[in-house]
């Protein structure tokens, strides 16, 4: 009996929840992988960037974590890319769960799909990768250098404070907000 607690106790420990904001799933709560790398985009953010995407996500093709609030709001497609495998478990079940098969599943290094799959560019890019990694440049750099993105692509970047990042010259800042831990930004791709 002691060791059913014990085992209760951990999986509560290793799940968290995290809830849909908008859209055709608002409210659902669904668990996503307690790892400590990933800290799921807070609701009030979460809120603030689809506001900012309003009239862009239906029928979008879209990369990234943010991309089961995307499909909620009748995104086209979204590719995830998820290097840790519980996580992607999660995801997939997640998918499931919402009976939903407008997603492509990647178990694999970002950086690594980026290089090589053959390009298929993106109407909106969610970047939210582990904080203090130095990641953010070397994704944007493969992202344009691989033509995954094309005019009027935009590009959202959650990020530490004062994390080292200049976009390139094609991208115009369209959207900011800075906290005292974490600075958000949506770019759009201008030429």
């Amino acid at each position: 009996m002691r060791q059913n607690k014990i085992l209760q106790h951990n999986k509560r420990v290793s799940e968290g929840t995290l809830r849909i904001i908008g859209g055709l799933w608002r409210g659902r709560r669904l668990p996503f992988a307690d790892i400590t790398q990933m800290r799921p985009t807070l609701d009030h953010i979460r809120e603030r960037l689809f506001n900012w995407l309003m009239f862009n996500t239906e029928g979008a093709r879209c990369s990234g974590a943010l991309g089961i609030e995307a499909l909620s709001r009748q995104a086209g497609e979204v590719v995830f890319l998820e290097k840790a495998e519980e996580a992607a478990k999660f995801i997939e079940n997640n998918m499931k769960r919402l009976h939903c098969n407008h997603y492509q599943l990647f178990n694999m290094d970002a950086l690594q799909w980026l290089k090589t799959m053959k390009a298929s560019p993106f109407d909106i890019v969610f970047l939210d990768p582990p904080f203090h990694q130095n990641l953010i440049m070397p994704v944007c750099e493969l992202l344009q250098k691989r033509k995954w993105l094309k005019i009027n692509t935009l590009i959202y970047i959650e990020m530490e404070k004062k994390a080292h990042f200049i976009p390139p010259d094609n991208w115009q800042l369209t959207k900011q907000k800075v906290t005292k831990t974490t600075d958000t930004v949506l770019f759009r791709v201008v030429s």
